[in-house]
């Protein structure tokens, strides 16, 4: 009977031991598998799961100068400020030949809210409200450039035209609706002394509104897992904010080039940066002529997948129209994006 019974108990230990083998084995197997799996498929972007624009496994870095072709819903807002130096302010042009003020700067402050909603798979609509205030930095720039406030509302239907794994272009379709005042004190006293007096049409404050209808396509293609390519042209009919010419036709046309490190170092940090070239007045501003080029640097924290918040460093060249000069200015605007 004693034999028997440690017969038995040596049965059931070599049982638990074949059983604990036999599960160590099966999880180490299991586990094994997952790695492999996860290693061949590891850092794959689930576009389900992400809120953010995503292409084949790269997650794009919006930008305010090729915006998203993406048919998703999002809100944008943004707080900037720049400046534009070294003014060479001509007080009074008599007889030709301008009498040189003091030299001065320009500020300007801008604020921007977007909202996009995707109707469905191949439609979105937005909205964009911006203000844009601009003012110099002493008296001989104010009387020179006066001051420029300026709101605007664009409204936009964007459709997705060709989506392939790494590519996805979309057209649009812009209507701008934009009001201006302007306080130019340097054209009020200069058409004095050109026309001998006062005339009805001349006057200091020149509060307009104008209108402009248009479209254009916005590019996206992923180039790899680390870098992005975005580009954006855009096309506009109508009114010119000073109505020296009834109706202007307008372009705008953008490239970007966006990296994000956080797929291939993990740093949760992307960068954007880019060019444009636009004929668009900005801010009804009319002392600025067509064709004002503008480079920007982005630095933009990547570490969620819903929302995006960045800094813009934006160089700008714009030349003067009412003075025989180009002015050189830089702005930081604060961007945020939260994509529903």
């Amino acid at each position: 009977m004693v034999f028997e019974k440690s017969k038995n108990l040596v049965g059931q230990k070599m049982i638990k031991k074949f059983n604990l083998i036999l599960y160590v084995v099966i999880s180490s197997s299991i586990i094994s598998a997952n790695l492999i799996h996860a290693q061949e498929n590891g850092f794959k972007l689930n576009k389900d799961e992400i809120s953010l624009p995503v292409l084949d496994n790269h997650k794009f870095v919006v930008n305010p100068f090729t915006r998203s072709p993406f048919i998703k819903t999002y809100f944008h807002n943004s707080l900037g400020f720049g400046q534009a130096l070294d003014l060479q302010v001509p007080i009074i042009d008599i007889n030709g030949d301008p009498v040189v003020g003091l030299r001065g700067n320009l500020y300007f402050i801008t604020l921007d809210f977007e909202y996009q909603y995707a109707v469905n798979d191949w439609l979105a609509v937005w909205m964009n409200f911006g203000m844009l205030s601009r003012i110099g930095d002493g008296v001989q720039t104010m009387l020179a450039q006066g001051i420029n406030a300026t709101t605007s509302l664009e409204l936009g239907w964007m459709f997705r035209l060709i989506e392939t794994k790494k590519t996805l272009l979309s057209g649009t379709i812009n209507l701008w609706n934009s009001s201006g005042t302007i306080i130019n004190i340097y054209d009020f006293i200069q058409r004095i002394i050109d026309e001998g007096g006062l005339s009805p049409d001349n006057r200091m404050i020149i509060s307009r509104n104008f209108l402009q209808l248009g479209g254009g396509f916005r590019f996206a293609w992923a180039a790899s897992d680390l870098i992005g390519i975005n580009l954006l042209t855009e096309f506009a009919y109508g009114e010119s904010v000073d109505r020296r010419n009834e109706n202007e036709l307008y372009y705008n046309f953008a490239g970007s080039l966006d990296l994000d490190l956080n797929r291939e170092i993990e740093v949760p940090i992307g960068f954007a940066f880019g060019m444009r070239v636009n004929s668009f007045i900005a801010g009804s501003d009319t002392s600025i002529k067509n064709k004002v080029g503008a480079m920007f640097l982005k630095i933009v924290y990547t570490g969620q997948d819903d929302f995006l918040i960045g800094l813009n460093l934006i160089w700008r060249r714009m030349p003067m129209a009412t003075l025989d000069q180009t002015l050189y200015g830089g702005s930081a605007v604060l961007n945020i994006d939260y994509f529903f």
